[in-house]
């Protein structure tokens, strides 16, 4: 005896009930069977979309939202979303599973393809690298709700992101600021090459320091102190 598929015994639940007799708890049960079935139908299309998608990359085919609009009836607006939910689904597998069962909606998939297509890189890869606690919030979750789940969220990595990255540069300025610090002298000290002070330059309050371009000035002043340094040994030699 072969078993029948929930998706199956779904179907044959709505072709076989007298609508228009059902009552409110009937109603409500062919409804959970329209959900099981209908997220197993926008499964299985994202899964065609992302085929068609290979077939458009090696030149066999159009676009898969071109192909859904000739062939779909539908505008061109609901074919990139139907495209970009076939991204979705690709980058979280376990976000097609669940709507094949329909234990979600193709709008909860919409909602996270929209999400991660509103933040860089990092952050996407981020989010998506927490799909289980992403799923979970979306099946107790409306679309809208879940939305805005997921826009908090992101926001959150990326405040960590750009906390982390001004760390980053905070530990390269001072990485930079030692290496300069060796290679130039600090501000207020005179650098001696062969008993001459370093060019300096009177500051406000009295105060003597290196003038502002002091790469240049400290480059150019060593060569020259060099040469004469050179020229008096010849002239002693």
């Amino acid at each position: 005896m072969s078993s029948v598929s929930t998706h199956q015994a779904a179907l044959t639940a709505i072709d076989r009930a007298d609508i228009d007799s059902a009552s409110v708890g009937e109603c409500v049960e062919l409804l959970g069977h329209a959900r099981r079935l209908q997220g197993w139908l926008h499964a299985s299309e994202a899964r065609l979309t992302s085929k068609l998608t290979e077939h458009h990359a090696a030149g066999q085919s159009a676009s898969a939202a071109d192909s859904h609009t000739a062939t779909g009836g539908v505008s061109a607006a609901e074919a990139r979303r139907k495209e970009r939910r076939s991204k979705t689904i690709k980058d979280t597998p376990s976000f097609g599973e669940a709507l094949s069962h329909g234990h979600i909606g193709s709008e909860h998939v919409d909602q996270l393809g929209a999400a991660t297509a509103s933040f860089d890189k990092d952050v996407k890869e981020a989010l998506l690298s927490l799909h289980d606690e992403l799923l979970a919030a979306a099946r107790n979750q409306t679309p809208e709700k879940f939305g805005r789940t997921l826009r908090a969220k992101a926001r959150t990595i990326e405040a960590d992101h750009g906390i982390e990255r001004n760390r980053q540069q905070r530990k390269q300025t001072f990485i930079s600021h030692r290496v300069n610090h060796h290679e130039h002298p600090p501000v207020g000290r005179t650098l001696r090459i062969g008993g001459s002070p370093c060019p300096t330059r009177r500051v406000r309050g009295g105060r003597r320091g290196i003038r502002q371009s002091s790469s240049v000035t400290l480059s150019r002043w060593s060569l020259m102190k060099a040469d004469r340094l050179l020229m008096s040994l010849g002239r002693s030699g």
